[in-house]
């Protein structure tokens, strides 16, 4: 409101829960995997519903972490299997009513690892970051596979805040 902006763009970046990979966290975790998952989904949804009151329109981009692999091995879990997504479908579901909720389909297409924003003609695209490195070759790399070169990259995984310039590519990685 104070800055009378009209619609809202989300960037899910993933690790809304942790299930198998990390041992550690799961002897911390207060609620079992099944419970985080339910929780994440209700509090996604409700925040995103508060947006909807508040915006013309929201639009959601969600991609999974890396702490939600069903598999704890990282070379033996499947792409698409990560609890994350679970969380992103049933936010989408719950709001299926709110016209002005949209979410990206873009994501669907890489297993939940990819996905894009467009926010006035510009295309932001979003990352976990637990397959490119926060690199300019890592980045690099990525422009490659895309076959497009976006006009930012923002990503996670290492949850310490960075910045770079990719020749001419803003590479935000959020601190948590």
């Amino acid at each position: 409101r104070r800055h009378n902006a009209v619609n809202a763009h989300v960037a899910i970046l993933g690790d809304m829960i942790s299930g198998a990979p990390h041992s550690v966290i799961a002897i911390e975790n207060r609620e079992n995997v099944i419970e985080q998952v339910m929780l994440a989904g209700e509090m996604l949804s409700g925040f995103l519903h508060e947006l909807s009151m508040t915006f013309e329109h929201v639009y959601v981009s969600s991609v999974a972490g890396n702490h939600s692999r069903i598999n704890p091995n990282k070379k033996d879990a499947v792409l698409g299997e990560r609890l994350d997504i679970l969380v992103g479908w049933h936010a989408k579901s719950e709001l299926k009513h709110c016209e002005n909720v949209e979410f990206g389909p873009f994501s669907e297409t890489f297993n939940g690892t990819l996905d894009m924003m467009e926010i006035r003609g510009k295309a932001y695209l979003i990352n976990h970051g637990d397959f490119d490195a926060f690199t300019e070759a890592g980045m690099a790399k990525l422009f490659s596979f895309l076959g497009f070169i976006p006009s930012a990259v923002v990503t996670a995984h290492k949850h310490t805040p960075a910045y770079m310039d990719v020749n001419g590519v803003v590479c935000i990685q959020s601190g948590c």
